[in-house]
């Protein structure tokens, strides 16, 4: 760590390299926080490292909190398209939709982190940055939360969209925030099937813009709130659902008489798998560590469980199962006979600490 801070700038670089190869997840936080720290420092081309320090956060981490505020310093150190193409990465580990088929736990995890983003996004949107006013891409991150995240069934929908449209026509100079503006208003319309009467005038006034990708993004927002309208003539929940899938037994019935080989659940599958390899002439296979000595075989009074396992009077730890080799624990130490996780604590760098930082 110690050479980065040389004199000489191919010591330097080559520290740079072997510290991208040897991190791991033990110290993925500590390597990460010296080389965004390093690149901050510099006024060269760092983008192939800025490039490798967003691989290792999506290969080693696993604290949602500290992936999305290592990101956020990733993107504050990118410059030009790196800084988009980061962004884009961010957005994509806040909005990425196999994250809500996970467990309970991981989705209130994921909402939390959103909500203390966008939390964040807005104070700084509002009072601005060590006096300055808020940089471009903090205010189009801010605006794309507003549309992704904003909790319609307890906030007010024409509030969000007034405050998104405010944003927009205070910053006209900046393209790129009228496309997130436009993109904004596009999502919300899809979630709520509304707008307000602020968002159609800026809709309208962006369709006659001088700017033809303003232009064509503003009509096709107009298209879809149209489209929005003709094709919700009731509300949802009184739409009759068939949730058991009965427009399909016609289907299953032909397919069935075609000589369609019908569902088997996956328990059946295993049972029916296991009842065909075992053989009445074949020796039973043995699913217990080699090194673990029966109790049943030795006297108890006279000998004791092998030193080499690790199960004890417990009996042996199943290795085998029908399904293939049972993992072993990680991170995890003996003491007394009991299995004892270790934390796994890694430094990290806040939200806060990360959009406090200078942005070019």
């Amino acid at each position: 760590m110690s050479c980065l801070g040389h004199s000489d700038p191919a010591i330097k670089k080559r520290t740079l390299q072997l510290l991208v190869v040897l991190a791991s997840a033990d110290n993925v936080g500590s390597v990460v926080d010296n080389i965004l720290g390093h690149v901050k420092r510099q006024e060269g081309d760092c983008s192939q490292v800025v490039e490798q320090v967003a691989a290792l956060v999506e290969r080693f981490g696993e604290n949602l909190d500290w992936k999305a505020s290592t990101m956020l310093r990733v993107v504050q150190v990118s410059k030009d398209k790196q800084r988009d193409q980061m962004t884009e990465k961010l957005k994509f580990l806040l909005a990425n939709p196999l994250s809500e088929d996970k467990d309970p736990a991981t989705v209130l995890e994921l909402n939390r982190v959103r909500n203390k983003l966008r939390s964040l996004l807005a104070n700084i949107v509002e009072k601005g940055l060590k006096g300055k006013a808020a940089p471009v891409a903090v205010i189009t991150l801010h605006i794309w939360c507003e549309g992704q995240f904003s909790n319609l069934d307890e906030e007010d929908l024409d509030q969000v969209m007034d405050s998104v449209v405010s944003l927009g026509r205070e910053h006209l100079q900046h393209p790129e925030i009228i496309h997130n503006c436009l993109y904004a208003i596009q999502k919300l319309i899809t979630r709520n099937c509304q707008v307000s009467q602020s968002a159609e005038e800026f809709l309208s006034d962006c369709s006659k813009s001088d700017d033809e990708v303003i232009k064509q993004t503003a009509t096709e927002v107009l298209l879809v709130k149209s489209n929005m309208k003709h094709s919700v003539k009731h509300p949802p929940s009184l739409i009759p659902q068939d949730w058991t899938l009965s427009f399909l037994d016609n289907l299953v019935s032909k397919s069935l008489e075609e000589g369609a080989k019908p569902y088997i659940p996956k328990s059946c599958r295993l049972e029916q798998t296991k009842r065909r390899q075992t053989r009445a002439s074949s020796p039973q296979l043995h699913l217990t560590p080699y090194n673990v000595l029966k109790l049943t075989d030795t006297p108890t009074q006279s000998r004791d469980v092998s030193f080499c396992s690790q199960s004890g009077a417990d009996g042996p730890a199943q290795v085998w199962t029908v399904e293939g080799r049972v993992g072993t624990p990680n991170k995890e130490e003996m003491k007394d006979g009991k299995m004892i996780e270790m934390d796994n604590k890694v430094k990290t760098c806040g939200m806060e600490m990360a959009l406090a930082g200078d942005w070019e």
